[in-house]
């Protein structure tokens, strides 16, 4: 019965911080890495500003200007302004995603769906998120001075921009094209892959066991960070609730006060009406709590939420390189089974009687 509970603790326990997971040493074993797992470059400045709507109606669009410092070699100018969509961005991240698989690329903010998408903290939002995914490519020292980073930075037309995708690939046909396109390449390697014999099993016995090792435990911490971002939405949204009732009782036991100092000086004088009085100082008394309370959600919102959600969103660009090595180890094992089909096909004829 001890060893059950034990069990069922055990399994509701938080994972341990990453440092924690000791892997075995051996004779293999990688390298010491730094935490930051690069030294940061701090040769490029970069920031995004000025968010502006351009245009009215279904074609509206909001833009930003990306501006940029730098005395990197790699770049032609030393100072560079540009005005840049957030589907430019969508661009360079996706770019940057085929050319670099390898690296984890901090997340862009995400596309919320809006009755108004030009309302001024909406904007600032996307600004933020958009300047901290730029701050971080440019201080790789692998991506920040590779070619596209260099286009996105310093051309604002031109051949080499205007041609870095045709226009069906642009904007939401682009999205919509690709999202088809993705889907084409998994079935095609779903395909492949069965026809093959290679699948999840022969994967895992050929993985890295620090490498499995340490993708399971990102699959517990995601899963732990959606149930404490949706714990925290609910905390958030109840202290939030807590002020709006507190104000709404206010002020409908101040109105209460009123009707019955009135109904009371009517029937009994004009010294009566003390229990009204006494129901619009509670009233007051609360409509004053509401303004206190909805704050205490802000910050809640802000300073608890927001930050679950954001590591969350870490955690998920992490799992696209997952992904990605994943789809090339069945590429590659897939790759192996017809090469050895065909090897086999050549020994066959090479030695088949004339």
């Amino acid at each position: 019965m001890m060893s059950e509970e034990n069990d069922a603790g055990a399994e509701d326990a938080p994972p341990p911080a990453y440092e924690s997971i000791h892997f075995a040493a051996d004779a293999d074993a990688l390298p010491e890495v730094p935490r930051d797992g690069y030294v940061k470059t701090k040769t490029i400045e970069v920031s995004v500003t000025n968010p502006t709507k351009v245009g009215d109606g279904l074609t509206a669009y909001a833009v930003y200007t990306v501006s940029t410092k730098n005395k990197d070699p790699a770049y032609k100018k030393d100072e560079s302004i540009v005005v840049r969509r957030y589907s430019d961005f969508q661009w360079l991240r996706g770019r940057l995603s085929t050319l670099y698989p390898g690296i984890v690329l901090f997340p862009l903010p995400e596309k919320t769906v809006t009755t108004n998408p030009f309302q001024s903290d909406f904007l600032e939002h996307r600004r933020s998120g958009l300047e901290a995914f730029m701050k971080k490519v440019v201080e790789h020292p692998g991506l920040g001075t590779c070619e596209d980073v260099v286009m996105f930075l310093e051309e604002q037309g031109g051949s080499s921009w205007d041609q870095r995708a045709p226009w069906y690939s642009r904007g939401a046909v682009g999205t919509a094209l690709g999202a088809v396109d993705s889907w084409f390449q998994s079935i095609g390697t779903a395909t492949e892959t069965w026809s093959t014999g290679a699948g999840m099993e022969s994967v895992m016995m050929e993985e890295d066991p620090k490498y499995l090792e340490a993708t399971e435990y990102l699959l517990l911490l995601e899963e732990r960070l959606k149930r404490a971002l949706k714990s925290g939405g609910e905390i958030v949204n109840a202290v939030q609730n807590l002020g709006i009732l507190t104000g709404t009782f206010g002020e409908n036991a101040h109105h209460l006060g009123d009707c019955e100092e009135k109904g009371a000086k009517m029937l009994l004088g004009d010294e009566a009406g003390g229990l009204g009085q006494a129901f619009r100082q509670v009233g007051s008394a609360a409509c004053t709590m509401r303004a206190p309370t909805e704050a205490q959600a802000e910050r809640l919102a802000k300073e608890f939420r927001a930050p679950l959600k954001q590591a969350l969103q870490y955690v998920r660009a992490a799992k696209e390189s997952i992904d990605a090595r994943l789809d090339a180890l069945l590429k590659l094992q897939a790759c192996r089974a017809k090469v050895q089909s065909k090897r086999a096909k050549l020994e066959h004829a090479l030695h088949a009687p004339p």
